[in-house]
């Protein structure tokens, strides 16, 4: 190949990864996981971006006064969620590096 070829190659191939980050991207923009505790009293939904969507309480969990107890199990339903939402990330991402 010679300078003006081996150029036009790296410019190629550059233009197709920068296409294939800005389609993950777009899918990214758009992935939603949602997590149910233990229990089944709390479902949580976050977005690409590891951003809480929705959360959603049986009103059952009111039964149990435990505030401390309630707010670790929002945290870690929520957590469960957003390492869902890792995990299709990656899977996107491994699309773009050819993996």
């Amino acid at each position: 190949m010679n300078g003006v070829s081996a150029q036009a190659h790296r410019a190629a191939v550059a233009a197709r990864l920068a296409e294939r980050v800005r389609r993950v991207r777009r899918q990214a923009e758009r992935i939603e996981a949602a997590a149910d505790s233990p229990d089944g009293l709390i479902r949580a939904t976050v977005g690409g971006h590891g951003q809480l969507l929705e959360l959603e309480l049986n009103p059952r969990i009111l039964r149990n006064p435990d505030s401390r107890a309630l707010a670790g199990a929002i945290a870690g339903t929520i957590q469960s969620a957003q390492r869902a939402v890792d995990r299709e990330v990656a899977r996107l991402s491994r699309e773009v590096h050819g993996s």
